[in-house]
């Protein structure tokens, strides 16, 4: 028998005699990967060795969970996170048991959803995902008491509760090493630590079987069992843009204090409780704001000067966040007058997300939720294939799109074409006459239908409740003249 094992630092399979090398290089793979995606050895050197860059800049040689987790919690790593997993669980897509939704399949699904915020955990998952190499998911079976033991597979089981847990949380603790096993060199269990309130909260441990768990990885890289942080290709470039932010405000703070140098008097003696007092004065000046110090023999010398404009420092790093984590600058930042962005950043953003939630969330958190749920019987059987999303386009459904904006467009369009009808009209009534086909398209409104004008207000033939036609749109839009209008 012989075993593979994937090694990232070499980028190929190593095949391995014995079960005992199998567990070793298995062992070894983990933080092979966790190197790998830090960056690796070598990076940043150059000079034939001569020159650090990583070193010299001051960004770590490795990144830790830690790291990563910290990013998220404070700043500018939790706006990245989060953004990506919001927008992709912004508007759920609907779940189609083959072309019908009126089926026990889907009606579980819905009823799921509802009484335990699938949604919810979902985006949870792919938010803690993200900050580490994966997640996992942990279901609670009603009646299925030992954690550790395989699920019993059933015709239907319940939902008690959903948690779900990163990576430093949900340690993988064994392995399949069968190759005949359709799980070979996949987690089999997982060990559990989570404190419930974070710092000084209540901690649970336990063993979980793989059968109650999903494993969610959201950048996979090589590898089923372990992805790339989304905040680790970004990792430098973060660093940059706090150390930017951070040391023009504290550039600010220091000189709108003030920098002051003092020069001691030829006859001036300072003995050692006077030095002591200063330093405890000029702590408190720096520090505590101190607005008076009292010097004796000492004269005080302002050498404030104005801080340096941060701005195009802020702009550099933040193009290079937003250039690592691919999410557009101006959503990511918005603009300097406070938009979050212009309609053309939106739709380019709404492409990421798409591909985005049909390339990952959906194969990756969506599929294997729905597998899972079908295989140990919290779901029941679909009656044909299951498909995922809205309508179909080109024989394929998408995920319904993140621009709320589609619907206010069409009504500032309409809002558009009702301005341009009216100053059309006007000008007929001014001697330049226009026909009833040349005045709907200046308005932009449909041709009419077998003869039939339309009001802007009116459906095509057969696309709704009628409405009776107007023979002549310019008698709908025409106003009524100065010397009739009200208070005229």
């Amino acid at each position: 028998m012989r075993f593979f094992v994937y090694m990232p630092d070499q980028d190929q399979i190593v095949t391995v005699p014995t079960i005992e090398d199998f567990q070793f290089l298995l062992a070894a793979n983990a933080s092979l990967t966790r190197r790998y995606l830090a960056g690796g050895s070598g990076a940043g050197v150059t000079h034939n060795g001569s020159r650090d860059l990583w070193e010299l800049f001051g960004f770590p040689a490795a990144i830790e969970d830690d790291d990563l987790v910290s990013l998220y919690l404070r700043g500018i790593g939790g706006r990245i996170i989060d953004l990506y997993a919001e927008d992709t669980w912004k508007r759920p897509p609907r779940i189609y048991d083959g072309d019908s939704r009126d089926t026990p399949f889907v009606k579980k699904f819905e009823e799921l959803a509802i009484e335990h915020g699938l949604w919810q955990k979902f985006m949870m998952a792919d938010a803690l995902a993200q900050t580490g190499r994966y997640a996992v998911i942990y279901f609670t079976i009603r009646g299925e008491s030992d954690p550790s033991k395989p699920l019993t597979m059933k015709t239907s089981a319940e939902i008690a509760k959903i948690n779900v847990f990163r990576e430093a949380e949900a340690q993988i603790g064994t392995w399949e090493q069968n190759s005949a096993n359709e799980r070979f060199m996949l987690p089999t269990t997982y060990n559990i630590q989570a404190n419930m309130g974070h710092e000084g909260g209540q901690i649970f441990s336990f063993k979980a079987h793989w059968t109650r768990c999903i494993h969610v990885v959201i950048n996979p890289i090589g590898s089923d069992v372990y992805g790339m942080p989304t905040l680790a290709r970004a990792y430098n470039d973060i660093l940059n843009y706090v150390k930017a932010t951070g040391s023009s405000a504290e550039a600010f703070f220091r000189m709108a204090r003030g920098i002051m140098a003092l020069e001691m008097q030829s006859n001036a003696k300072l003995e050692n409780d006077a030095l002591t007092d200063l330093i405890a004065q000029l702590d408190e000046f720096h520090h505590k704001w101190r607005s008076v110090l009292q010097l004796r023999g000492i004269e005080a010398k302002d050498l404030t000067v104005a801080p340096p404009n941060p701005l195009g420092m802020f702009q550099s790093a933040g193009m290079a966040v937003s250039a690592a984590t691919g999410i557009p600058y101006r959503k990511l930042f918005g603009s300097l007058e406070g938009n979050v962005g212009s309609k053309e950043v939106e739709k380019t953003w709404a492409g990421v997300i798409a591909s985005r939630q049909g390339n990952r969330a959906e194969p990756q958190l969506m599929r294997p939720f729905l597998k899972w749920a079908e295989r140990v019987g919290v779901l029941p059987k679909p009656n044909g294939a299951v498909e995922i999303g809205d309508e179909a386009v080109n024989g394929r459904r998408s995920w319904p799109s993140i621009l709320e904006s589609e619907e206010l467009e069409g009504a500032q369009a309409r809002e558009a074409h009702a301005n341009a009808l009216v100053k059309a009209t006007e000008a007929n009534e001014r001697g330049v006459p226009m026909s009833d086909p040349e005045l709907r398209r200046f308005g932009g409104l449909p041709d009419a239908v077998d003869g039939t004008p339309r009001t802007p207000m009116q459906p095509q033939a057969g696309a709704g409740t009628a409405i009776t036609p107007t023979p002549d749109i310019r008698e709908t839009t025409r106003r009524p003249s100065p010397a009739v209008q009200p208070g005229g």
